[in-house]
C-alpha cells in the first residue's frame, strides 16, 4: 500500500471551485481530457525512451508534471519532475517510465472516482 494519495482532494476542491454556478460540468470536462490526454503523453514518453531522445522524454515528463500536478497528483508529479531532469542527462530508464506509468494508473483511478461522485 502506498503511504500517500493518488490525489489530494484540496486541489480538486480547488478547480471544483471554478466551477460556474457550482456546476460540476469544469470539474468533469477537465478530468475527462486528463484521462485522455496522459495515456497518449506516456506513450510518446516511451517511444522517445525507446529512441534514445532525452528532451523529448523531458519535455513529456514536464508536460504530466505540470497537468498532473494541477488535480493534486503530487507524487505523479514529482516522479514526472524526476524524470524530466534526468532525461536530457541520459539518466532516463525504463524503470522510471514504468513507475510513472503504474502511478498514473493510480491517479487515472482517483480521478475517475471523483468523476462518479459528482
Amino acid at each position: 500500500m502506498r503511504d500517500h494519495p493518488a490525489i489530494d482532494q484540496r486541489a480538486i476542491a480547488a478547480l471544483q471551485e471554478l466551477s460556474t454556478a457550482g456546476s460540476d460540468d469544469f470539474l468533469c470536462e477537465i478530468i475527462t481530457l486528463y484521462l485522455q490526454d496522459t495515456p497518449l503523453l506516456l506513450a510518446q514518453l516511451n517511444q522517445a525512451l525507446a529512441a534514445g531522445d532525452g528532451v523529448t522524454v523531458s519535455r513529456l515528463a514536464h508536460s504530466i508534471k505540470g497537468s498532473s500536478g494541477n488535480f493534486g497528483a503530487n507524487h505523479l508529479a514529482q516522479l514526472a519532475h524526476e524524470l524530466e531532469l534526468a532525461a536530457p542527462l541520459g539518466g532516463a530508464t525504463v524503470a522510471n517510465v514504468k513507475a510513472l506509468q503504474a502511478e498514473y494508473g493510480r491517479v487515472a483511478a482517483a480521478l475517475t472516482a471523483s468523476i462518479a461522485s459528482h
